[in-house]
């Protein structure tokens, strides 16, 4: 299922429409068919309109009309059809980020301490790393306590 967020991402490379335009209260007839798009697909993988609506800062019952209005204009209009299809195929072929699955120890999250540090003079190795190879870090834990 993807995430929301990724719908939205790939309509707006798809469209080439600034991400925030769909996100954002235009009413341009091209940014409302796009965001309208992007309802119809996260709809079809599973989303509630609720949560839809919180993403994209709209109404449930907009987002309800929304996903109406695409399917009326996919079955008039072949552009919007194939616009459609291939946000669809998009969205289909996006992997879930690897964060949602795993389940990551706390201490390993990048800015996350259990516990207060104690002041040294010295930094700790891990203030070093960039969040992805922490990231890296606890996937590479994560699997060499699991039983092969």
């Amino acid at each position: 299922m993807a995430r929301i967020a990724d719908i939205v991402t790939l309509a707006s490379e798809m469209a080439l429409v600034n991400r925030q335009a769909i996100l954002g209260r235009s009413r341009v007839h091209r940014v409302v068919r796009i965001r309208q798009a992007c309802m119809a697909v996260a709809r079809e993988n599973g989303h509630s309109l609720c949560q839809i609506g919180r993403v994209m800062n709209r109404d449930h019952s907009t987002v309800s009309h929304g996903i109406d209005k695409a399917g009326i204009l996919a079955e008039r209009q072949r552009n919007y059809a194939s616009f459609l299809d291939r946000l669809r195929n998009a969205a289909a072929s996006v992997s879930p980020c690897i964060a949602d699955r795993l389940t990551v120890p706390p201490i390993m999250i990048a800015g996350f301490k259990s516990e207060p540090e104690p002041e040294s003079e010295a930094p700790p190795v891990e203030a070093d790393l960039s969040d992805d190879e922490l990231l890296s870090r606890a996937v590479a834990a994560h699997y060499a306590g699991a039983p092969a």
